[in-house]
């Protein structure tokens, strides 16, 4: 099987865009999410994996894992050209600032590796249908060791 070409710029700041959104319409109308994966399939479509909750209380470090295995399988299949693990993240305190969350987005592709932390707030029951506005502050990156195209 031929080695996949790695990611462009534009295509791993979609992937980015196309996680962010989808935790900030989660965050929008559930108020929370659970960590869920995304894949960049051969075909460069851009697809969602969840895991359904299977325990009261709900284990998220175990759905995290879930879904970190199955991209680092498929990526070692050759069946996908980069993956995300997207999960909500507690931010440290900081005066100046009063951002305390961030969706947490690791984008993981052949010779990339990053995690993106999107701060971000909840204001409540500001828009008509969902449970309230997702008001963001500024990105960050933080440099990741592979964990899905480790191998």
């Amino acid at each position: 099987m031929a080695k996949a070409k790695p990611l462009s710029d534009d295509q791993l700041a979609l992937i980015l865009q196309t996680c962010i959104d989808f935790a900030k319409e989660m965050l929008e109308q559930q108020g929370g999410f659970y960590p869920f994966g995304a894949r960049v399939k051969l075909s460069g479509e851009i697809d969602f994996l969840q895991s359904v909750p299977d325990s009261d209380p709900v284990d998220l470090q175990k759905l995290y894992r879930k879904a970190e295995e199955a991209l680092a399988e498929q990526a070692r299949k050759g069946e996908i050209l980069g993956a995300a693990i997207v999960a909500n993240a507690g931010l440290p305190e900081d005066p100046a600032d009063d951002f305390r969350d961030a969706v947490r987005v690791l984008i993981d592709a052949p010779g990339y590796c990053r995690l993106i932390y999107q701060p971000y707030r909840m204001l409540l029951g500001a828009k008509p249908g969902k449970l309230g506005a997702v008001e963001t502050g500024e990105m960050f990156p933080v440099e990741a060791a592979q964990v899905i195209f480790s191998s």
